[in-house]
C-alpha cells in the first residue's frame, strides 16, 4: 500500500533513495482483497518506518495481511491490526519491532458495509492512542475524511483514538460545533 525508499525507475541507484524515517499514524487502512496485502515497502534496511494508533483491518483475515515486504526496519506500536496478521508473507531481511497491538477480528466500525469507518461506541480503537513520537508531533493530525473528497476539524474526546476517525458522541460533537469548531 505505501512504498518508501526508491523505485525500480531510480535504476537501483541506492544513493538517492530516500532514507530515514516514515511517520505512518492515526490511519484507518481497510483491505478488502481476497489475497495477500502488504502495508509498507521499504526499499532497503536503510529506511525506517513508525507505524502508530492505526487501525490495519484485513476483511480476508489477518493471515493475509503483512507489515513489510521483506526489508526496512519498522516500530509496530499502538496499532489495532486484524489477529493473525505477519510480519512479512515471504522471507524479511528486516525487522519488525512489534509492541503493545491489540489484535482482534472486528476493529468496531460505526457501519463497515456501507463504508464508514468512523469508530461505533464500544469499540475497542477508542481512547487507545498513545504519544508520538518528538520527530512527529510537528505534523498533529487536525482534521479528518469526509464523504468525498472533504475533511472536518477532529474533535478531541478524552484520550485520542486509533485510526483517522475520532469518536465524538453526538452531545459532545454539538457543542464543538456551537462553540464555533467546524
Amino acid at each position: 500500500m505505501v512504498h518508501y525508499g526508491g523505485d525500480s525507475g531510480d535504476s537501483g541507484n541506492e544513493s538517492i533513495y530516500r532514507k530515514g524515517t516514515l511517520y505512518f499514524y492515526h490511519n484507518t487502512v481497510v483491505s478488502t482483497r481476497d489475497g495477500n496485502t502488504t502495508l509498507v515497502r521499504l526499499s532497503t534496511n536503510d529506511e525506517h518506518a513508525d507505524i502508530r494508533n492505526n487501525i490495519l483491518y484485513a476483511t480476508a483475515g489477518g493471515d493475509y495481511l503483512a507489515i513489510l515486504n521483506r526489508a526496512g526496519i519498522a516500530e509496530l506500536r499502538n496499532n489495532w491490526i486484524s489477529a493473525g496478521w505477519v510480519p512479512a508473507h515471504g522471507s524479511l531481511s528486516g525487522s519488525l519491532n512489534d509492541q503493545d497491538n491489540l489484535v482482534g477480528t472486528e476493529p468496531g466500525f460505526a457501519n463497515a458495509a456501507a463504508q464508514d469507518f468512523s469508530l461505533a461506541q464500544g469499540s475497542p480503537a477508542v481512547d487507545e492512542a498513545v504519544s508520538l513520537v518528538t520527530a512527529a508531533l510537528s505534523q498533529p493530525v487536525l482534521r479528518q475524511y469526509v464523504k468525498h473528497a472533504r475533511s472536518e476539524i477532529r474533535s478531541q474526546s478524552g484520550q485520542p483514538d486509533l485510526g483517522a476517525f475520532e469518536r465524538c458522541p453526538q452531545s459532545e460533537c454539538a457543542m464543538l460545533f456551537d462553540n464555533g469548531f467546524e
